[in-house]
């Protein structure tokens, strides 16, 4: 009966689409189901798994808005840096539209994440489904991200171009001439924001040292290496002559801005120098994360004893040291993996410092000792004693503690966003006030603010461990980003002084006799304008008034 019934459906079905050819009634809307269901379960799991926990990691991302310096000046903005080196995005930024707009931002910035994640997973070959969705953990909680947010304007196409890295290691993989699709996917993603090449780098490099593992030839691992190094030099290089002709079209030059044009026109010798800082760096984020507390610092080293007990086990297991070529191209990559994970550094040549927020493929590290655990615990599993299963339970089970650690310190971070908003709120507010206060202010009165508020008038809560995390402790209230912030979120007119007053300030030197605020004489009249002495500084052509 049940083979009867499926025969008539078939007949049906067959049927309808006889007539629907007749008719042209043919369906025109694509089979969404249809083309999720050909994913593999383990993208489908990697991606819900990000959406799932992004959603809950990074909700007061989707509640409140999230504001630092760059993000007061830039609530209506068009992203456009390209002076920057970055070409492509404002096309990407264009998504969410010019308004900083937390919910659409963060939920296209966890999407692309989500994304990024699946065809992760698909690239190293994540079977176990615990080690898959610990991946999608650390991938959607690591701490640049939560760097990356107060920069809300810039959040979602700062992960379009991971997106792109790992869909261009995906191709390269999947496709015979993916490389080509590759070096234009990573070129692009350069051209929104440079770090995140790193991510690309890292999984390429991962994906050579898996194979020494396996039965691929050491012929084919030179291919492979061969092949992404060409990739990889090729996406730079396009990514190069693209600005060029962009700066061209635009008729202007690359700023000096964290050394961004000696960056890009540096010599060899300029690039080689920087190599050591990228192990430098590589090496303090990893023996002592600050922002990790004295217990969870111990989970940490645990967890990448374990890694690297579980990598001398594959080694023995698969006898790579019975094939001393295996074993050394092994050894080299991880030689190679902290220049890889941080080759923003050397792009740069040692011109500009590089931080959390730019360190977002040292997560890679995570990812890769979990492929080592999957490894490891596939190999003990024909051997059929539960005592042998006890370590692999246990790294994964600190995994599960490391995610959870980098939860709370993401939703901490975010705390301290909001705090010195807070502060900054409530600091403009009395500023308001006391100028109010002052005979001769009007609302056309010119004012200028000197230096920033971060020196007398700061988050005072200690946030231990979090002082490098970027974009979070500097004042709203400064002589960068005041003005607008207290035009946009006090509603008052915004102050302006002219250029020539800007340059009497300046050459009259009266702000360094002033006394730093609140202290009595902080808040002066000057030669027909108000002048406020919010704090210390160290360059006074930085007056935004």
């Amino acid at each position: 009966m049940k083979r009867f019934c499926l025969k008539k459906t078939a007949q049906i079905e067959v049927e309808n689409e006889k007539r629907n050819l007749e008719t042209g009634e043919q369906a025109c809307w694509p089979d969404l189901p249809g083309l999720w269901r050909r994913l593999s379960k383990e993208f489908r799991l990697a991606f819900l798994s990000t959406m799932g926990i992004g959603f809950i990691v990074h909700l007061f991302v989707f509640s409140n808005l999230l504001i630092n310096h760059d993000g007061v000046v830039s609530l209506i903005s068009k992203n456009s840096n390209l002076t920057s080196g970055r070409w492509s995005l404002s096309l990407f930024s264009s998504f969410s539209g010019l308004y900083e707009t937390p919910v659409v931002i963060a939920l296209l910035t966890i999407f692309a994440i989500a994304w990024a994640a699946g065809l992760t997973v698909r690239a190293l070959e994540l079977k176990n489904p615990a080690c898959i969705v610990l991946c999608a953990g650390f991938l959607v909680s690591f701490p640049s991200i939560c760097c990356i947010f107060p920069y809300l304007y810039t959040a979602d196409a700062y992960f379009f171009a991971l997106l792109l890295n790992a869909a261009g290691v995906y191709v390269m993989k999947r496709y015979r001439f993916g490389w080509a699709a590759a070096m234009v996917f990573l070129a692009v993603s350069v051209g929104i924001y440079q770090s995140f090449i790193c991510y690309a780098v890292g999984l390429l490099l991962f994906d050579c040292m898996l194979g020494l593992f396996f039965h691929t030839s050491t012929k084919e691992i030179f291919r492979r290496g061969g092949l992404a190094l060409l990739t990889i030099g090729g996406a730079l290089v396009l990514y190069r002559l693209i600005l060029q002709v962009c700066l061209w079209l635009q008729g202007t030059a690359l700023s000096g801005y964290r050394g961004m044009d000696k960056a890009v026109n540096s010599g060899i010798l300029d690039y080689l120098r920087a190599v050591p800082q990228t192990y430098y760096e590589f090496v303090r984020f990893f023996w002592r994360p600050a922002f990790l507390s004295t217990g969870v610092r111990m989970v940490h080293l645990l967890l990448l004893a374990l890694g690297v007990g579980g990598g001398i086990f594959l080694i023995i297991s698969h006898r790579l040291y019975q094939r001393p070529l295996r074993l050394c191209l092994l050894l080299l990559g991880v030689a190679l993996m902290p220049a890889a994970l941080n080759l923003i550094c050397i792009i740069a040549a040692g011109n500009t410092q590089t931080n959390l927020l730019m360190h977002y493929a040292f997560v890679l590290v995570y990812v890769f000792l979990l492929k080592i655990f999957e490894l490891c615990i596939h190999q003990l599993a024909p051997c059929g004693n539960g005592f042998w299963k006890l370590p692999g339970a246990a790294a994964l089970c600190l995994c599960g503690i490391l995610v959870w650690s980098n939860f709370c310190v993401t939703n901490t971070a975010y705390l301290r966003v909001q705090l010195v908003y807070e502060n900054s709120y409530a600091l403009a507010n009395r500023l308001m006030c006391q100028l109010e206060m002052m005979d001769g202010y009007t609302t056309s009165t010119p004012v200028v603010l000197v230096g920033s508020a971060k020196d007398t008038f700061g988050n005072k809560v200690r946030f231990a461990g979090l002082e490098e995390f970027s974009g979070m402790n500097t004042s709203l209230v400064s002589e960068y980003c005041g003005t607008t912030f207290i035009n946009a979120f006090l509603g008052c007119d915004k102050w302006r002084i002219s250029p020539e007053q800007r340059q009497e300030l300046l050459d009259s030197g009266f702000a360094n006799t002033m006394p730093l605020y609140p202290a009595e004489g902080s808040i002066q009249w000057h030669n027909g304008m108000i002048v406020i002495h919010l704090g210390n500084y160290s360059d006074l052509s930085v007056f935004m008034g």
